[in-house]
């Protein structure tokens, strides 16, 4: 991530997690005039495989990554670190791999997306994006986290994912409220 955004303007750290992934990182990366959007990727997640049988496009090992477009207060930035924390131990809790396409529901609101009680793990969200790296020898797949809202998810459950959000990304802003 150091590459793209260089250092990190936050760090949030989660211990005493499930499985391999005793220790997470959630970094936050503040906008610049380059890159106008807040992005959060974990660190840690990766640590070991996904329990359980691999489905369609699950499985090996992930990292999770959010955009925000804009700038948000500490307090917000904290309640979505600690969102993708437990997102990222997910599946050493429910024996439940995840990959694109994915989707899961929320219990509450995801921070700052109002009515957005789904999430989905897409791969790259756009053409020229990355969808994995190589570190320590391992293939590291990124599931993209997609706030939806009940219509957008209802939606995505009838059709292939990235047509899905090849659709929703001519509509929305992936990156802002809806």
């Amino acid at each position: 991530m150091q590459h793209l955004y260089g250092p990190e303007d936050e760090g949030y750290v989660f211990e005493d997690g499930p499985g391999p992934i005793g220790h997470i990182d959630v970094l936050v990366y503040r906008p610049t005039a380059r890159i106008p959007v807040t992005t959060f990727a974990t660190v840690g997640m990766a640590a070991g495989e996904m329990p359980a049988t691999p489905g369609p496009g699950a499985g090996g090992r992930a990292e999770l990554r959010f955009s925000w477009r804009g700038q948000q207060t500490p307090e917000w930035e904290s309640a979505v670190a600690q969102l993708l924390a437990n997102l990222a131990a997910y599946p050493w809790i429910t024996d439940q791999q995840l990959g694109w396409g994915h989707m899961m529901t929320l219990t509450e609101d995801f921070p700052g997306f109002p009515d957005c009680r789904t999430v989905m793990f897409a791969g790259p969200l756009f053409a020229d994006a990355q969808d994995i790296f190589e570190a320590e020898g391992a293939t590291i797949r990124i599931l993209n986290i997609v706030p939806l809202t009940e219509p957008e998810s209802a939606r995505a459950r009838t059709m292939p994912s990235g047509y899905f959000l090849t659709e929703l990304m001519a509509e929305v802003d992936l990156f802002s409220p809806r």
